[in-house]
């Protein structure tokens, strides 16, 4: 399991919090912001509106967003 997928599961239980993972990698930290629909969290990334963040994202991150949203569409957010 990988961190961004250990991280998901660990927030959505209520034992973390999103701020809890704020020493992750760049890509890491936009797949959590984008997979909990937490774009208050891009300011100050470098990537502030969600479809530059998805940009970003590799496809295994990509997934990992959907799998959390299946209805994410980074175009129209």
């Amino acid at each position: 399991m990988r961190m961004e997928t250990k991280a998901l599961a660990a927030i959505k239980a209520g034992d973390r919090t999103i701020e809890d993972y704020g020493t992750a990698s760049c890509s890491e930290w936009l797949t959590l912001c984008l997979a909990l629909d937490r774009h208050d969290q891009l300011v100050g990334t470098g990537y502030e509106t969600p479809s530059v963040a998805w940009g970003r994202l590799d496809d295994r991150q990509r997934a990992i967003v959907r799998a959390a949203d299946p209805s994410y569409a980074p175009a129209g957010r």
